[in-house]
């Protein structure tokens, strides 16, 4: 009786489950088929690529190009841009290179080309964009910038990467460029001391007193006293003995290498003028041309030389007895 009541119950439930499940059969095909609502999906819109984003300069208004080194320089930020230099002993850190064209503490960067419609006195000023003679005269830093050079009437234009009043000309492409990889060595290696030679007699680097006693010569060692004791008979220098060593074979016995030039180089008994650019320096010798900083002296340059006094020279153990004035 269970059985036969199961199955009569099971057969009354098929017969109200099958025609929903073929209505649910229907349905589910018209949808599939797109038939359930009659519409067409919209097309997508077009999409464009943003707009590219200006291009960053790649000019550095903070360096220059100095013509006679070829080499881009950036000399110190503010409040130290307008403090002037003479000799590398000013500069320190990595503005160790005092440029005598600007007579500004700088830090070199890459190598450049000055732009040819610039003459050799001349560099391009990049914030003008013009050739650009520099003077040894402050612009005023405290005032608008078309003010800045109001007092000088032949350098009437603030150049704001060196600090100085310039007198501009032609316009120029600045050469000096924004360059995320590393930078090219400096003209001159952070090795070399610059403020030393190698005196080729007695095969000692030696550092003469620094400004303004650098140009006063000595004839014995009795002018000479405390750490710059020895008076070099070579330069007439008072001197302090550093490490030994060995001249550069290019040199003769009568030459030094000259640091600030990389040449060998004959010294005289002429001070260098250092109240004028260094290009004037030594103007009133024709024989001995160049302004040699390390001394102080003008000399006369020939050969291509490695200086081989470093900044890592300490102070030697060099008696005074040894050495024969």
């Amino acid at each position: 009786m269970f059985a036969a009541y199961s199955a009569t119950t099971l057969m009354r439930a098929m017969r109200r489950i099958v025609p929903v499940a073929l209505t649910l059969g229907v349905f589910v095909t018209l949808e599939g088929c797109g038939g359930g609502s009659g519409t067409t999906p919209a097309p997508a819109s077009p999409t464009f690529p943003p707009p590219s984003p200006p291009s960053p300069p790649t000019t550095d208004p903070q360096q220059y190009c100095n013509p006679r080194i070829g080499q881009c320089l950036h000399p110190r930020p503010l409040p130290l841009l307008t403090v002037s230099c003479v000799a590398n002993g000013n500069c320190i850190g990595e503005y160790w290179y005092c440029d005598p064209f600007t007579q500004r503490c700088t830090k070199p960067f890459a190598e450049c080309t000055a732009p040819s419609t610039c003459d050799e006195t001349e560099f391009c000023a990049a914030s003008a964009g013009k050739c650009a003679t520099p003077s040894t005269i402050n612009c005023n830093l405290d005032v608008p910038m078309v003010k800045a050079c109001n007092g000088s009437t032949d350098f009437p234009v603030c150049d704001l990467s060196t600090g100085l009043c310039v007198q501009t000309s032609k316009g120029c492409e600045p050469p000096c460029k924004l360059a995320p990889s590393p930078s090219p060595p400096p003209p001159y290696p952070p090795t070399t001391d610059l403020e030393q030679y190698c005196n080729p007699r007695i095969g000692q680097c030696l550092r003469p007193r620094p400004w303004p006693l650098l140009t006063v010569s000595c004839v014995a060692n009795e002018n000479c006293n405390g750490a710059y004791w020895y008076c070099d008979p070579f330069t007439q220098r008072c001197t302090k003995p550093l490490t030994e060593c060995t001249a550069p074979t290019a040199c003769s016995e009568t030459e030094f290498c000259a640091a600030q030039a990389g040449k060998c180089a004959t010294p005289s008994t002429i001070n260098c003028n250092l109240d004028v650019l260094m290009a004037k320096a030594c103007n009133g010798s024709a024989d001995f041309p160049v302004c040699d900083l390390s001394t102080g002296l003008c000399v006369k340059t020939s050969k291509d030389c490695g200086p081989p006094c470093g900044l890592s020279s300490s102070s030697t153990s060099w008696d005074r007895a040894e050495v024969a004035v």
